[in-house]
């Protein structure tokens, strides 16, 4: 038998995408190629894949849906079955413009950054140490 180099991209895919779960018609979307779609794994698609990937969606804390691609490794077991071990997790999150994050801007830490000149208050200059001053070039 004639084996690829994993370097080729040859690998087939089981692709468990439940029933249950939203589509969000993002732009960026996983497309796995060589790929076997299932909403329910089964025994027969498991045996023709070296590769597995659960998607998995649940609600985050902000309200918006994350969305978790669980990978892994497809092995044959002695009994003749299969058995999957996840290796990796991707985090695919959607947010939207409109509603303000949490992280904080550049500016003060209690209050709104502010951005006019105008409506800053004026600062002392503290680079000089000591009490002296900077000469003026004529």
């Amino acid at each position: 038998m004639h084996r690829r180099s994993r370097s080729a991209g040859g690998e087939k895919w089981v692709d468990h995408k439940p029933a249950s779960n939203l589509d969000l018609d993002t732009v960026m979307q996983p497309i796995i190629p060589n790929a076997i779609k299932v909403s329910t794994p089964n025994e027969k698609a498991l045996s023709k894949c070296h590769k597995y990937v659960l998607r998995h969606q649940e609600l985050a804390s902000d309200g918006e849906i994350e969305t978790k691609l669980i990978k892994g490794n497809v092995f044959k077991t002695r009994g003749g079955g299969q058995a999957v071990q996840f290796t990796d997790i991707e985090s695919l999150k959607q947010e939207c413009p409109t509603v303000p994050s949490r992280k904080r801007r550049s500016g003060s830490a209690e209050g709104p950054a502010q951005t006019d000149i105008e409506n800053r208050a004026p600062m002392a200059n503290t680079s000089s140490s000591h009490g002296y001053q900077k000469r003026r070039r004529p």
